[in-house]
């Protein structure tokens, strides 16, 4: 028999060879196969002559068996390296239900094991192929009560939770008050790290507690779904399982006019998640189904920023969204500083309107840099346009009861409003300047048309006494330097540019109203008129 021996680095050669081997037609082969790095190359060998119709048949058939071989093997080398990965509309969420139940006679361990095997069978039932549901009793959440459970936070969690076993986790309780049942649950989504709002129901039978608990945990669920790409502010959407039709149709994931709140996945060359960032003041509204499939459709892009979202999706960065359902009946927005996080901003006027052309409506923010705004069953969006004076700080979309608390940090503007006010005290001084000025020097022409040359003297001793144009400009300067350095120290660009453009307006001014030139003018003219007036007359002007 032939063996294969290595000759030079990526080429094999035949040795030992026997003539009367079916191997031998190796040698016929014209063209090298790629098998995982290797090459089979035709070795360069005598060719037997007059070896026969037999021969020749023999060479055919080994070629054939050999080509299949080398294809086989091929395939199976590129299936194991490129796995092909399911469709995003065909993946089913992984679930699991995480129920603890408080230690009562009416809750005995059998029982709410019993009630924990009932939970996928209905899930089967109703939701069919997207859901595929884990149970487990819960062990490790202490105390055991709805109360412990609204307040837990991501960092208590287990170290398995926070790994992306499951797309969705439901952590649930359950307790015993009085003649009926308290079921509890919250939320955990292990995508994008968040919890959801807590949420608490009465159960009174204790036959209705494992349909209760579905129930609960699909009222909980947030969808997921996939930006594939963004043309002119619409995102054409995927959702997950979305091909997956559920049994009732009452449970499909997407609705027109619903809202999602996108985030993007970054991840590394591995697959392994390094980062999740938040998009904020950025919603998406669904506007089209697909008629065909209800996996896809299209969402408009709602956004307070200006570029929210990439336009398409990239390699390693995965655009996903997540569902918001109406949580609280009002909104508390509270508006605090991005310097100081801890100064809110009060006294903020807030102009909320529908649409472009409805009315607005205005609230001001409180001493705690709060306002709350209900929640709307008609038009639910609303625009909010933040005004610091006549200056717009922020416009921002928002559906008032999707989340009970919202903090918004703007640019503090406390900056421009210091120097809006001391730019409002010089200019009221200035104004005092030019109209005494515009006095004395229309005194002092009646006074010379009288040849009372002594009151003129005297009344230009209180004209030269004015402020003057450099002493307005240097105290602008007081203003405008130490305000710039502040904003810039704060890295507002907005503020300071805005700083140097109102104070080099007012300087403006300045020069205008108090052109020393026009002074300097008046007092020559004066002196003219007194050399061309040698003898004044005594003549005192009429009051």
């Amino acid at each position: 028999m032939r063996r294969y021996q290595p000759v030079e680095k990526g080429v094999w050669n035949f040795a030992n060879r026997t003539e009367s081997s079916v191997f031998s037609t190796f040698r016929e082969f014209q063209t090298p196969f790629s098998t995982g790095g290797y090459v089979l190359k035709r070795p360069r060998s005598r060719i037997r002559q007059n070896a026969g119709p037999r021969a020749s048949t023999a060479r055919i058939l080994a070629n054939a068996a050999t080509t299949i071989i080398l294809c086989l093997i091929s395939t199976a080398y590129l299936t194991a390296a490129e796995p092909v990965a399911t469709p995003f509309e065909l993946q089913p969420y992984r679930v699991r239900i995480s129920l603890t139940c408080t230690e009562s006679p009416g809750l005995e361990a059998a029982f709410c094991k019993s009630i924990l095997k009932e939970v996928p069978e209905i899930s089967d039932r109703l939701l069919g192929e997207m859901w595929t549901i884990t149970t487990e009793d819960n062990l490790w959440l202490f105390p055991r009560t709805h109360e412990h459970l609204s307040h837990l936070t991501a960092e208590k969690l287990p170290a398995d939770w926070t790994t992306e076993t499951f797309d969705k986790t439901f952590l649930m309780t359950l307790e015993q008050s009085g003649g009926e049942y308290v079921l509890s649950g919250r939320e955990w989504d292990p995508v994008g790290r968040t919890f959801g709002s807590p949420l608490s129901r009465p159960v009174q039978q204790r036959r209705e507690l494992a349909a209760a608990v579905f129930r609960l945990a699909h009222d909980l669920f947030r969808p997921r779904l996939q930006i594939e790409r963004i043309t002119d502010g619409v995102a054409a959407i995927t959702v997950q399982a979305g091909a997956l039709t559920p049994a009732d149709p009452t449970c499909a994931q997407l609705r027109t006019g619903q809202f999602w709140q996108p985030f993007l996945r970054y991840r590394n060359p591995q697959g392994k998640v390094e980062k999740l960032q938040a998009v904020p003041w950025t919603l998406l509204q669904v506007t089209e189904i697909n008629p065909d499939s209800r996996a896809h459709g299209q969402a408009r892009v709602v956004s307070g920023l200006r570029s929210a979202l990439p336009n398409r999706r990239r390699p390693r960065i995965d655009l996903l969204a997540r569902a918001l359902e109406p949580v609280a009946p009002a909104t508390e927005l509270r508006l605090i500083s991005r310097q100081s996080p801890a100064k809110p901003l009060v006294g903020i006027v807030v102009d909320a309107k529908s649409k472009p052309d409805a009315p607005a409506f205005r609230m001001m923010t409180d001493r705690n840099g709060t306002i709350r705004i209900p929640a709307r069953s008609t038009d639910p969006l609303l625009w909010l346009t933040v005004r610091s004076g006549d200056k717009t700080l922020a416009r921002l979309p928002l559906v008032p009861g999707l989340e009970s608390q919202v903090t918004a940090e703007l640019p503090d503007d406390s900056i421009r409003l210091r120097v809006e006010g001391e730019l409002s005290i010089l200019q009221s001084n200035l104004t005092d300047t030019v109209a005494q000025r515009a006095v004395l020097i229309a005194r002092i022409r009646r006074s010379v048309q009288f040849g009372d040359w002594k009151s003129a003297r005297e009344l230009q001793k209180d004209l030269r006494a004015l402020p003057t144009t450099d002493k307005y400009l240097t105290a602008l300067n007081a203003i405008r330097i130490p305000a710039v350095k502040t904003a810039q120290a704060a890295k507002d660009k907005g503020t300071a540019a805005y700083i140097e453009r109102v104070c080099g307006e007012t300087s403006k001014i300045i020069q205008k109203y108090l052109d020393d030139e026009k002074l300097k003018a008046f007092e020559e003219e004066l002196k003219e008129l007194e050399r061309t007036l040698p003898n004044p007359s005594k003549a005192t002007p009429k009051k």
